[in-house]
């Protein structure tokens, strides 16, 4: 009896710490940095599950009145235009250079910010677009957040947020939020873009309707989405801190509060065996 009692716990320890390193992204001690060519590599995970945008709600007025006041500019197009995505090109000097228009034409990657930044570059020679600002009636799926990435842009905002358009207005879109593209920006500039989700968000999203009760549109999709009511009170997840860069060839890691864990589960399970 005893042998088959002291055999469940070490089955049990066994069993929690592989549960432990279920969910891990990349491997224990690995150094953050240039992999050698005898390392495997992985990228370092999305710290965060929801959106990192700055909302315009923590704009100061003076922000908020100059980002709302074009974002109108841009939904007074695209309703006169009667298509749900429109995005602007601003300069540094408060200057509109172009405008794009998502038409579906001539294929489906012709989504507005693409548009407008391929407007600009005909219209004025640009390839990138330091100190440029970028508007759109919604946020930027994953291909425009990673084209305006490419495109060197220093600020985004937009109206609806991805979230919403999906699960609220049961609008097609790939489901997830443009700020874990954007949130990788390391992999192209030490520069992040700053993204502004919400400005004008009222009005964007009634200018967006719902296509919930209408599921013979082609921009139906029925949405899987988590749920809460907004009465709940919710954790906000902590961020997790970039680990500080090391050489990968020094031998140097990263501290990691599992390898502990680890090392106590073996010595415990050791000493119920024995």
């Amino acid at each position: 009896m005893k042998n088959n009692y002291t055999f469940t716990l070490f089955l049990i320890f066994n069993l929690l710490i592989g549960l432990l390193f279920a969910c891990e992204f990349y491997p224990l001690n690995t150094a953050v940095g240039k992999c050698g060519s005898t390392q495997n590599s992985f990228f370092q995970p999305v710290t965060s599950c929801g959106s990192t945008a700055i909302d315009a709600k923590d704009l100061n007025t003076t922000e908020l009145e100059m980002h709302e006041a074009r974002m109108n500019i841009v939904l007074d197009q695209a309703q006169q235009a009667n298509r749900k995505f429109v995005a602007h090109i601003y300069d540094n000097n408060g200057t509109l250079l172009c405008t794009g228009v998502n038409l579906g034409v001539p294929n489906m990657l012709a989504h507005g910010e693409i548009v407008a930044i391929n407007n600009c570059t005909t219209l004025h020679g640009l390839k990138t677009f330091e100190n440029h600002t970028l508007y759109t009636t919604g946020e930027p799926c994953a291909m425009c957040a990673a084209g305006l990435m490419w495109s060197k842009f220093s600020t985004v905002v937009w109206g609806s947020y991805n979230h919403d358009i999906h699960c609220k207005i049961c609008m097609s879109n790939i489901p997830m939020e443009s700020t874990w593209v954007f949130d990788t920006y390391k992999g192209l500039t030490d520069t992040p873009i700053r993204v502004i989700g919400g400005v004008a968000q009222e009005r964007a999203d009634a200018f967006f309707g719902s296509y919930c009760d209408r599921p013979t549109s082609i921009f139906y999709i029925a949405p899987q989405c988590n749920c809460v009511n907004k009465t709940l009170v919710t954790p906000v997840p902590t961020p997790t801190p970039t680990p500080t860069p090391t050489n990968p060839n020094s031998g140097t890691t990263n501290f990691d509060y599992k390898s502990i864990l680890l090392t106590i589960s073996i010595i415990i399970s050791l000493i119920i065996m024995y």
